[in-house]
């Protein structure tokens, strides 16, 4: 999740130190790649909004807390996944989703609210001064705010059903946050949180939010996480666009591969004029050829799965919104 819809992360670039620049280099390196198109103002972020963090009750009856964090100092364009988990039934449409969150507020907020999922939009790869990856917070004034992935992890397992909370998953849709060695995906596996889901690579901003609302109603619609991860995953496969070049033709637009692999057209390759800009992150040899690199999500649960499909005892009709959102995803961009 790199780069805000501007393309470049903003004007702060150019007051960076050096140690800064270091700091955010996971978070630049794919801005072209990753901001794919402005969402509008789904997402409120100003500075009286910035403390806040979205909580709401499911369909269900369960509850759920929502934070959509975009630091000024590496801006991130929330909004298309504020819009799709809206449009999935997931967050009210009025008054609109809030942007920002410390971790202060997260920790307030699991108390106040004993949620049974926790959903984290923002950046997953932040580094600390000790090279550990992190996601980013945002503070009051709006600055990056990192806080080791052990500290966040021991907070949210206070919460789990094992230690007599609710909390039942977390979503990190997030670059990089799970589920590596170190990573905040795998410790809080390893603390058993019931679920988790992340991405194992860096991931594609408008792929995220494609994700969030093929998982969101899934969700909204009484399915198990496993089963609404792969509603996810269905989404994401599902998204087409116009082949280059050829009328009448739409195809599949995204691969599920590491857009840092081998396979992928990298800005060197741009660079070196081995590849056009229009091919920056797409695919250029083997399954998958010319698609876009979305990323690679993943999920992690507890056998047997904690999950509170048994005590809802039945499933809940998709909402409206959700079904034509889905349906406008798989359309040509």
């Amino acid at each position: 999740r790199d780069g805000g819809s501007g393309g470049g992360g903003g004007g702060a670039a150019g007051m960076l130190t050096s140690a800064a620049r270091a700091l955010l280099s996971p978070l630049r390196a794919a801005a072209a790649w990753a901001s794919g198109v402005g969402g509008g103002g789904a997402a409120s972020s100003s500075p009286a909004a910035r403390s806040a963090i979205n909580r709401t009750t499911l369909p269900d009856g369960r509850r759920a807390l929502f934070m959509f964090c975009s630091p000024t100092v590496a801006p991130l364009d929330c909004n298309p996944e504020a819009k799709a988990l809206v449009a999935a039934g997931l967050l009210p449409a009025s008054p609109p989703p809030l942007a920002g969150g410390s971790f202060s507020d997260l920790r307030r907020a699991l108390e106040e609210w004993r949620p049974h999922l926790f959903w984290f939009a923002g950046h997953g790869d932040t580094r600390l001064v000790d090279g550990d990856s992190t996601i980013g917070f945002s503070a009051p004034d709006g600055a990056l705010q990192l806080v080791s992935p052990a500290v966040i992890a021991a907070a949210l397992r206070q919460h789990v059903p094992l230690h007599g909370g609710d909390l039942e998953c977390v979503v990190l849709n997030a670059c990089s946050s799970g589920f590596g060695v170190g990573s905040l995906g795998e410790m809080l596996h390893r603390t058993s949180v019931p679920c988790v889901v992340g991405w194992t690579t860096r991931a594609h901003n408008i792929a995220s939010a494609v994700f969030a609302l093929g998982f969101g109603a899934c969700v909204a619609s009484g399915r198990t996480y496993p089963e609404a991860f792969e509603g996810g995953v269905l989404a994401v496969l599902g998204q087409l666009e116009r082949r280059r070049g050829v009328a009448g033709v739409v195809e599949q637009r995204y691969e599920l591969v590491d857009p840092g692999d081998a396979r992928v057209v990298q800005p060197s390759d741009v660079a070196a004029q081995r590849a056009a800009r229009a091919e920056l992150y797409r695919v250029k040899v083997g399954p998958g050829r010319g698609r876009l690199a979305a990323g690679v999500p993943d999920i992690r649960s507890h056998p047997p799965e904690v999950s509170s499909k048994s005590r809802r005892g039945r499933r809940t009709r998709r909402p409206r919104a959700a079904s034509a959102a889905l349906a406008a995803a798989a359309l040509p961009a």
